[in-house]
């Protein structure tokens, strides 16, 4: 089939219907990044303390340089 419906009009095939289930999955992946990162904060509180002060003055040096 060559997309033509024969009447001289080509047929569009909307791509919404292909999008779907990748969103669907990228939904999916972000749900579970999210509960990973909350289990890993419960078990290794300290571990997210230590990098966020990293980022802290990795930022506060930025103005400075």
């Amino acid at each position: 089939m060559d997309g033509n419906d024969g009447e001289g009009r080509m047929m569009r095939t909307s791509p919404v219907g292909k999008i779907k289930p990748l969103k669907s999955l990228v939904r999916t992946f972000q749900r579970l990044q999210l509960i990973l990162e909350g289990y890993l904060h419960l078990i290794y509180p300290s571990l997210f303390i230590i990098c966020s002060s990293e980022s802290a003055f990795e930022f506060i040096e930025g103005f400075n340089a």
